[in-house]
């Protein structure tokens, strides 16, 4: 009986201790291509769902293909955006495509503190400028 209760209490520390990273970290990424001036990930059926922590928008964009008479580029803004009865924006960050043809432009924004729940992305540029953008990208709450 005394093996069996260490066996059973070394199993059970050693779930914990794997379970340990996931509880501390939550992660999920996402991507979208942008043709024309406006994504939105709700819209198109892509949510995250997140743990409670603090929050990080990070990835790039790039301008993969340009239109004839294009100009610009516009900067793109990306949202994260809490789903509920009334949607929050959480945060928001502002990137300008490079001019050259795919190449990568970086990005990283802290969003504060925020609650479990399910967010999604929404992109935009104020105008459609001829550039078509992609991007990619990583919420991250720790």
């Amino acid at each position: 009986m005394k093996k069996f209760f260490i066996r059973s209490t070394l199993a059970v520390v050693a779930l914990l201790i794997m379970a340990m990273p996931v509880a501390l970290a939550n992660s999920s990424s996402y991507s979208f291509t942008m043709d024309y001036r406006y994504v939105n990930g709700k819209d198109n059926g892509v949510t995250h769902g997140l743990s409670a922590g603090s929050l990080t928008n990070s990835g790039s964009l790039w301008a993969y293909r340009k239109a004839a008479g294009a100009v610009g580029p516009y900067s793109v803004t990306i949202a994260v955006v809490k789903d509920e009865i009334i949607d929050d924006t959480i945060c928001t960050v502002s990137v300008t495509p490079s001019t050259t043809l795919n190449e990568k432009k970086s990005f990283s924004k802290a969003c504060g503190s925020v609650p479990t729940g399910v967010y999604y992305i929404e992109a935009w540029k104020t105008n459609d400028d001829g550039w078509d953008i992609k991007a990619q990208g990583t919420l991250t709450t720790r």
